[in-house]
C-alpha cells in the first residue's frame, strides 16, 4: 500500500509502517526517514512524533 502525505509547502512524505499497520515514521522523496514514532505496549503512541535532524548538502 502506498500512502502519501503532503505538508503545507507541497513536500511529499511516505508512511513507513510495520506488519500491523502502526506508523513507524515518515520518509521523504529520497527515502530518508524524517520523522520517528514510538508506541507503548498497548500500541498507543508513547510520545509526540520526533523529527529527525535535518542535514544540508554542501
Amino acid at each position: 500500500m502506498h500512502v502519501e502525505l503532503h505538508d503545507d509547502w507541497g513536500v511529499s512524505y511516505y508512511y513507513l509502517t510495520d506488519a500491523t499497520g502502526n506508523v513507524l515514521g515518515l520518509l521523504d522523496d529520497a527515502g530518508k526517514r524524517t520523522h520517528t514514532y514510538t508506541y507503548g505496549p498497548t500500541s498507543s503512541p508513547s510520545a509526540a512524533p520526533r523529527r529527525s535532524p535535518c542535514t544540508t548538502a554542501t
